[in-house]
């Protein structure tokens, strides 16, 4: 990594942390237990709220850009793979959408 100005600048020289729903082992995938899944997403959903309520009840500007998360797939096999986990991610409920190509590209 290259970075801007100098060693330390840029995200290497400061957390550039993620906060993201579902946990490592979830993302993208789902266990053998939906309601245990939804439940999961749902903890991990009001945390990312109470995040954003704490940040601004304390006026710490923590760079929080609450805009969702976009995973991008390479190969068509991960695109199949990517529209059955929408497909049942929404029938759980859960506020996620399929992207083609040309959606991504636009955004």
């Amino acid at each position: 990594m290259f970075e801007a100005n100098g060693c330390g600048n840029g995200a290497s020289g400061r957390n550039g942390a993620m906060v993201l729903t579902m946990t490592a082992d979830r993302f993208m995938s789902f266990s053998d237990d939906p309601q245990r899944d939804k439940r999961l997403y749902d903890l991990t959903a009001g945390n990312v709220r109470a995040l954003a309520l704490l940040s601004a009840s304390t006026g710490m500007d923590c760079d929080l850009d609450l805009v969702g998360t976009l995973q991008v797939c390479s190969t068509a096999a991960a695109a199949k793979m990517a529209r059955a986990y929408v497909e049942q991610a929404r029938s759980m409920g859960m506020p996620v959408e399929y992207w083609d190509a040309q959606r991504v590209a636009a955004a």
